[in-house]
């Protein structure tokens, strides 16, 4: 029995040392980075086991696939190796792992070029002061580098002539020229890397991305305190940046010059300092869709003849410009800025500027424009032929603003509670003319619009603007105002009329009786609605309504002990219009309440029920005797 019982404490022992032993070792070989934006629901996650088999510093890899002869470093000697293993094919890819080297100012860590197998590098280690590369790819394909750690080299990695090859899962930061040099490479996917703190001279992106480098996909990367997060130039067209995090760049987010067809998609682009996204040189047919800009200079940029880029469904959100598109040395056009949200920007929401160079022919529509610290849209010098349209702009400082801007078309708008303007056309030394408004809606502005220039136009030959504080007429009942609508500078002869809303309560009926039950109610509704409540005396809840129905039951049950026998309660309908103004309607019910009792009622009818009974059995019992 002893021995069993010290049997039994040796095994625990034994079990309990194991357990400590293999929770020593996971916790000494994982290094997690993880990042979560919640403003995409970004999460990253990168797990690093510290290398420590083979130290190979003083020792660099480096691996030619085309070498031959005695001595040639190609695969056939790698896999010779304690740190290679594996066959080149897909299914088993030669492995290069578990190696630390920290290389001289001269070396690249890990260099591999004329590669056609499969190969894969995993969970290195590579230290550089300030040496050339931490892994460097030329004429590459099907390889991977995965869950390594490279700092401190001038490139942490460099690809060129590099295919069909994956980054993935690595810790790539403090590298004095770039995080990522990648030329002449296509089909690669970095997916859930973290590069950050590439502050060198020169440009020093985390990722540089050039020399007709196409159809890369980047995704759910973190770029984060560099200079730049990414920069693309030279024609790499057609890659693909999607659900990355861009963030506290000291100039520019990302920057693409030159380079057409890309696509940026559900990015969260934040705290960069000069541009979130900026298009310049000719960068065209661009998408930049569904992403999430915070607290950069301007959101999105165009530049330098930057043109037929497609703006939509983003959202900004106290950047000094939502979305700027500036002319100097060449013309900037046929860029589509399409349903976005833009609100709290410092100063512009949307703003356009021909600094020298036209800015024309581009569309701003359906966009939300809200509480800009100057302007919602603003056009400055030299800004054609542009269209603005079917947009909110609502409580900016002044709506749209026209400096030395021709032939642009503004139609279809809502401007509501501007604070000082909805539109003002400002007076120059210049030509500032025939600018197109109509259709738009103006309401609640402190001013609705001001034309300080020649030969605008408030209306085209149909139709004018709606306008909250038009006092005219529409005899003819066919929409438009039989007298004109006079702004400062300014005429609209076809304005918009609407007549004020109109409500009539058909049920219940003026000064029937109300009861315990909440009656029901039927209202018939006339012209352009925006909503319609009621109130019910003097309480203050307001009951909005949506269709004809019963007054609020639960409400109603409430208050009906507050009410006595014949009071009158008074049930008034509101309804307003798209423009603000409303009408209502007042009906009185009568309260109908029975008594709560008449002193010596119950015994009355006791007594009466009694009486009745007694004489009942009086009458009987007669007609019993007498046929006795």
């Amino acid at each position: 029995m002893i021995k069993s019982k010290q049997l039994l404490r040796k095994s625990l022992l034994g079990i309990i040392l194991i357990v400590g032993l293999i929770a020593f070792y996971l916790g000494n070989t994982t290094y997690i980075t993880q990042n979560l934006d919640m403003n995409n629901g970004i999460q990253t996650e990168f797990t690093l086991t510290i290398s420590g088999f083979w130290n190979l510093t003083g020792s660099p890899i480096e691996i030619d696939g085309d070498a031959t002869g005695v001595g040639a470093h190609n695969w056939t000697w790698a896999v010779s190796q304690d740190w290679c293993s594996g066959l080149g094919t897909e299914e088993q890819p030669y492995i290069i792992e578990n190696v630390t080297i920290n290389a001289d100012p001269t070396e690249n860590a890990i260099w591999i070029q004329d590669s056609n197998g499969y190969f894969r590098i995993n969970n290195c280690t590579l230290l550089g002061s300030s040496a050339q590369r931490g892994i460097r790819f030329d004429d590459v394909v099907h390889g991977a580098i995965e869950n390594c750690e490279i700092q401190l080299f001038s490139f942490g990695i460099t690809f060129d002539n590099v295919n069909h090859t994956r980054v993935m899962h690595d810790n790539i930061h403090h590298n004095t020229v770039e995080g990522g040099y990648i030329l002449d490479s296509n089909y690669n996917l970095f997916s859930q890397n973290n590069l950050t703190n590439h502050n060198g001279a020169g440009l020093a992106p985390a990722i540089y991305l050039g020399s007709d480098s196409c159809w890369n996909n980047f995704t759910e990367n973190r770029l984060t305190n560099n200079k730049r997060g990414l920069y693309m130039v030279d024609n790499s067209n057609f890659n693909h940046f999607k659900n990355n995090e861009v963030m506290d760049n000291t100039q520019n987010g990302i920057e693409a010059s030159g380079v057409d067809h890309n696509l940026f998609y559900n990015n969260s682009i934040t705290r960069n300092a000069i541009h979130g996204i900026q298009l310049i040189y000719s960068s065209n047919h661009n998408d930049v869709i569904s992403n999430y800009f915070l607290d950069n200079g301007p959101g999105v940029s165009m530049m330098e003849n930057a043109s037929g880029n497609y703006i939509e469904d983003n959202h900004f959100e106290g950047n000094n410009f939502g979305i700027y598109i500036y002319g100097l040395g060449t013309e900037t056009s046929e860029n589509i800025i399409q349903n976005n949200q833009i609100h709290d920007s410092n100063l512009y929401g949307i703003y356009l500027w021909g600094n020298g160079k036209k800015v024309y022919n581009n569309t701003i529509q359906g966009n939300f424009i809200q509480n800009s610290g100057d302007y919602g849209i603003y056009f400055r010098s030299n800004v054609t032929s542009n269209r603005i349209i079917g947009n909110t702009i609502y409580k900016n400082l002044q709506g749209i603003r026209i400096n030395l801007g021709q032939n642009n078309t503004i139609s279809n708008n809502i401007l509501k509670s501007n604070t000082e303007l909805g539109i003002f056309i400002n007076r120059t030394t210049e030509i500032n003319g025939e600018n197109l408004c109509y259709s738009n809606t103006f309401m609640q502005n402190g001013v609705h619009a001001i034309d300080e220039s020649t030969n605008n136009f408030w209306n085209n030959t149909d139709i004018g603007n709606l306008w909250d504080n038009y006092t005219g007429t529409d005899i003819d009942f066919n929409g438009i105002g039989d007298q004109p609508h006079n702004i400062t500078g300014g005429i609209d002869y076809l304005p918009i009329y609407k007549p004020f809303p109109q409500i009539d309560i058909i049920l219940p009926y003026n000064n029937s009786f109300a009861t315990q039950d909440a009656p029901p109610f039927l209202v018939e509704i006339f012209g352009d609605i925006d909503t319609i409540w009621y109130t019910i005396n003097n309480y203050t809840s307001q009951h909005i309504i949506t269709s004809n129905g019963t007054i609020d039951a639960a409400f109603w049950q409430s208050i009906w002990n507050d009410f006595v026998d014949g009071q009158l309660i008074f049930i008034t309908f509101y309804v307003n219009d798209t423009l603000g103004r409303m009408s209502n309607a007042t009906l009185q019910l009568v309260v109908n309440k029975p008594p709560q009792g008449i002193p010596g009622y119950e015994m009355f009818i006791v007594l009466l029920v009694s009486g009745f009974l007694v004489g009942y059995f009086s009458i009987n019992q007669k007609k019993k005797r007498s046929k006795d």
